[in-house]
């Protein structure tokens, strides 16, 4: 999707990253909880293909594990670095 929107002759102003919530009653129930490190270069994989766009960061916290926010923030700002 990063690729898709990367490659529009002009960025959207603003993008949605999202990290879904395993919830019971969805098909994401049984799966393996996402790796921070992994939604953090997500993160800033986004900002390096759309450094015009601004990166919005959504989903419930509640089950985030308490490094996320930690390098969901040193991502964003190792990524400001680069531009």
């Amino acid at each position: 999707m990063i690729a898709t929107l990367a490659t529009l002759p002009v960025h959207p102003e603003s993008v949605p990253i999202k990290m879904l919530v395993r919830a019971a009653v969805t098909p994401l129930a049984d799966a393996a909880p996402l790796d921070p490190i992994e939604f953090a270069c997500t993160i800033v994989v986004a900002r390096i293909a759309m450094p015009r766009s601004m990166v919005r960061l959504s989903g419930r916290s509640c089950n985030r594990s308490p490094p996320l926010p930690h390098y969901r923030n040193d991502a964003s700002s190792r990524a400001s670095r680069l531009l």
